[in-house]
This record gives C-alpha cells, structure tokens and sequence, in this order.
C-alpha cells in the first residue's frame, strides 16, 4: 500500500481483499468484497448484498485495495478516511464465507443507512467479523467527514485548519478507527438477525 494511494492492477487481486471504487469526482468511495472469478459481493443503498463482475462494480472507475493492520503512523499520514484501518483482518476463506452467507441471507445486514450502515461497514464486517452499532458513523469515510465537520475550529482560515485542526482531525480519525478494538464485538455472521 502507498503513501498516497491503495490502486492496483487487476492482476494483484487476491480472493477475500477488500476493495473500492472512488465514485461521483472522488466524493466518495463504493466498497466491496472480492471474493475470486471476477466477482465482488457488496452492500447498496438499497439494503440488499448483491454479487456483480469486477468490471460492473468499478463502473468505469479504478480499483483500490483497502489495507488492513496499518501502522498507527500510516494510518495517520493517510488524510483520507476510507481507505485504511489498523485492524487486522481474518483470513481469506472467513472473509468469503462471510460475504456470501450475507449474500445468500440477504436483509440480515440491516437497513442501509449513508451514515452507521453502508457498503464500508459491510465490507470491514466481512474483513474481521468486528461490528460496533453503538458508534454513529464508525466508516472511514463518514468518521473523516465527522472529524473534518469537528476540526475546523469554527474560524481563523485555512492556515489555522492546516495546523492544529488537521492534528485534531487526524487524532479524532485514529479514535475512532481504535475504538472499533476496544467497543467492536466478534459477530458470527449466522448471529448477526440477532445483533
């Protein structure tokens, strides 16, 4: 994984990565669980797993792969949510087994929701079997866009931002990547209607 970016070429894919698609100019990314065979298994808004080929989930966008058990440093050299975790995944097959029991008991996820349940927080689930509901907004993505709302210390410009806002932003991000360890419980995936 680089500094500045997680893209690969499609021929460094391997069964149970998890990876992303920026969408709509960067905005945001679209995530999802590659599970071998030009396939992906992923979470949509509109509630529903679904299973697509890798070329219909990229929708013309490039392929990245999240990381998994970064160091705490590059987690946070990484100013971008969504694209990293110090967590630590499990290991491929459980990672599969995961994404396509999820597919074939479709609704057990839950109701999609931009803000506590999206396409991230399925494909981390399926990555470490770790879910935290008690946390608003646990994503990358989402908990970067609560922390940059929470940084920008209400004034002073840009140059004020860039300094001690952009080191509580990055602090905030860590936090709540961490708490998933210290509040986030080991689910079985056929426990989750329950959950």
């Amino acid at each position: 994984m680089g500094l500045f970016s997680n893209k690969i070429k499609r021929n460094k894919l391997h069964p149970g990565d998890h990876i992303y698609t920026w969408r709509r100019l960067y905005t945001y990314a679209h995530h999802g669980i590659y599970i071998g065979d030009d396939t992906v298994i992923h979470y949509t808004s509109t509630s529903m797993v679904e299973s697509s080929s890798l070329e219909t989930f990229l929708d013309g966008g490039n392929l990245y792969r999240f990381a998994y058990g970064v160091s705490p440093e590059l987690f946070m050299a990484k100013v971008r949510g969504g694209t990293c975790t110090t967590n630590v995944s499990d290991t491929a097959d459980e990672v599969i087994s995961r994404a396509k029991y999820l597919l074939a008991h479709n609704g057990i996820f839950g109701a999609y929701s931009l803000i506590d349940n999206n396409c991230e927080n399925f494909s981390v689930y399926c990555k470490t079997g770790l879910l935290d509901r008690s946390t608003k907004g646990h994503s990358g993505q989402i908990a970067s866009l609560a922390c940059s709302s929470g940084s920008s210390g209400g004034g002073g410009g840009q140059k004020k931002w860039f300094g001690s806002g952009l080191v509580k932003y990055t602090k905030d991000r860590y936090k709540s990547d961490t708490s998933m360890k210290t509040h986030g419980v080991k689910v079985a995936v056929e426990d989750l209607k329950n959950f």
